[in-house]
């Protein structure tokens, strides 16, 4: 008799369970449905489900086979926690949080021709990198120069900070990784003469595109803003930093604030030099 009631439990048991299973999976692939655009959500979504589906199985075990000493209320007080936390960093205008080889070409040429459909005279394009010679390149160049014609002629203005070419540096990072400092410098110079300045109605909206130089170990972060991201990611080697942390954010935020003043700190600083661009 014995063995028959532990066999019912435990065919009770493993039915239940699988039903668990199907339920959980169903609402996993709904919500991950509902927000596919939204990875900072679908990150938090996903573990308070898998809390859930682990709080459901040791009840269910704790039930049928008295092995589990799991306290649902201590779940529901972890789930106010997660909750408060998602609050806290929206609070910041935080939207995601990665490292920057999460953030690939298709993301980034939405994001370039987002600045060229929304520009206008108040845009003010940030872009901070060692040599910005990704996006002078085949796969980006055409975009690029579509958004940095559009904002200029519309009245808004562009400033990109890269490394000059005879800093230490620059000759550290030549040694340490595939990029070539003086190569890009070049390759940004001639991309903006030949392919932006000349679709630029007039001089003075030229004179709105403007490129520095930072010499040394001032150039600590990379950086791209528009009217509609901010995102940063620091320096932390000479070396590929595919894998460093990286955060976008909310363009009009206090946080966002904070990162844009280092970068004018940055660019302001008399020890960043204005680049000597071809005729100009």
């Amino acid at each position: 008799m014995w063995r028959f009631k532990f066999f019912v439990n435990e065919y009770r048991f493993r039915a239940l369970w699988t039903a668990v299973c199907i339920v959980i999976t169903a609402v996993v692939v709904w919500a991950f449905a509902a927000v596919v655009n939204r990875p900072l959500e679908a990150a938090i979504l996903s573990g308070v489900l898998a809390s859930l589906a682990t709080s459901s199985i040791f009840l269910m075990t704790d039930k049928y086979l008295g092995k589990s000493r799991l306290n649902l209320e201590q779940v529901y007080s972890k789930l106010g926690e997660i909750s408060a936390h998602v609050q806290s960093i929206r609070r910041l205008g935080i939207r995601d949080i990665s490292s920057r080889a999460e953030y690939n070409d298709e993301f980034w040429k939405s994001t370039i021709r987002a600045v060229r459909d929304t520009a206008s005279q108040r845009t003010e394009l940030i872009m901070v990198g060692r040599t910005l010679e990704k996006w002078t390149g085949e796969a980006f160049a055409q975009d690029f120069a579509e958004a940095l014609i559009r904002v200029l002629n519309k009245g808004g203005s562009a400033k990109l900070i890269t490394l000059s070419p005879t800093g230490r540096v620059a000759e550290a990072t030549r040694k340490h990784s595939d990029r070539d400092v003086t190569r890009g410098a070049k390759m940004l110079d001639e991309f903006i003469e030949t392919r932006v300045l000349p679709k630029v109605k007039d001089a003075k909206r030229r004179e709105r595109l403007e490129t520095r130089r930072v010499d040394d170990i001032q150039l600590t972060f990379t950086m791209f803003k528009s009217d509609t991201i901010l995102w940063t990611s620091p320096y932390l080697s000479l070396a590929d930093t595919s894998g460093n942390l990286a955060i976008s954010l909310e363009p009009n935020t206090p946080l966002a604030a904070v990162i844009v003043n280092d970068f004018r700190r940055l660019w302001e600083a008399h020890q960043v030099k204005p680049a000597q661009l071809f005729g100009r």
